[in-house]
């Protein structure tokens, strides 16, 4: 082996590290951060795309990890992370129901998706979904996170949310609105948004809680042409409730799961 194919190496794994850290990056902010020439950039991607390690996202055109490096992480820190602990779960929950499941973590004012049963759902529908982020209000993954967070951390959103001129954050300040959400997501253990005329996909979610805290969300979600909202919900609530406690009975309190790292 030549030291010139180390060297590209030891570059290609800069890069996979770097990935590792965020959750997207596009070739210029590659290059900038890690102070490498745009075509070595752009070569490393190709070849990372190539055996199947990085993707580039369809609706951002960013580049991200896929789920064959997140497994040689989980094998490298002895399967501790939260998508470890989640994912066969969740695979069964797919196997059962069909419609696909995500897991999701909070990043300051939004829920990130950081793993997905899409793709092994039959009736899977968005592809590229892991890294994407929900808005807190507008979502069932952050409605989950709202109704069952401490009250601090809620407030802590919250006041966040009132100062984002994002449309989605319009309702940040309604305190009916919000004790109502708080409320139907306690009462129910799962949350959605039926409020919401979106017309495409519809979903149900609810908390992985630990030791007072929120750690992640889970959801089922399915196409709003398949199913009203009140007949699904019905039907898929036992299984996410039963999912959720499988996973929550599984968290030890000397050795909880490593939640990922977030930009």
């Amino acid at each position: 082996m030549s030291y010139a194919s180390i060297r590209s190496l030891a570059r290609g794994l800069r890069v996979l590290q770097y990935l590792n850290t965020v959750i997207e990056a596009t070739p210029v902010q590659i290059c900038q951060k890690l102070d490498l020439p745009r075509p070595t950039v752009h070569r490393i991607l190709d070849t990372l795309i190539d055996r199947g390690w990085v993707y580039q996202s369809r609706s951002t055109s960013g580049f991200r990890l896929t789920s064959e490096v997140r497994r040689l992480n989980q094998v490298a820190a002895g399967d501790k992370s939260i998508e470890a602990l989640t994912r066969p779960i969740l695979t069964q929950l797919t196997v059962e129901i069909a419609w696909p499941s995500d897991l999701a973590v909070r990043d300051r004012d939004a829920m990130v998706i950081c793993d997905s049963t899409h793709r092994i759902s039959s009736l899977s529908f968005e592809a590229g979904i892991i890294g994407r982020r929900r808005p807190m209000l507008e979502s069932a993954l952050g409605r989950a996170y709202l109704s069952h967070c401490p009250e601090a951390e809620r407030m802590e959103i919250l006041e966040g949310l009132k100062a984002s001129p994002d449309p989605a954050a319009a309702r940040a300040g309604d305190q009916s609105f919000i004790a109502e959400l708080i409320e139907v997501g306690r009462r129910d253990g799962v949350s959605s948004c039926p409020d919401l005329a979106d017309g495409s996909s519809i979903a149900i979610a609810t908390p992985i809680r630990f030791e007072g805290r929120v750690l992640a969300c889970i959801n089922i979600v399915w196409l709003a042409s398949a199913m009203p909202h009140s007949e699904a919900a019905a039907w898929l609530t036992p299984h996410l409730l039963t999912a959720r406690n499988r996973i929550e009975e599984r968290l030890d309190i000397n050795d909880p799961p490593v939640l990922p790292i977030l930009q």
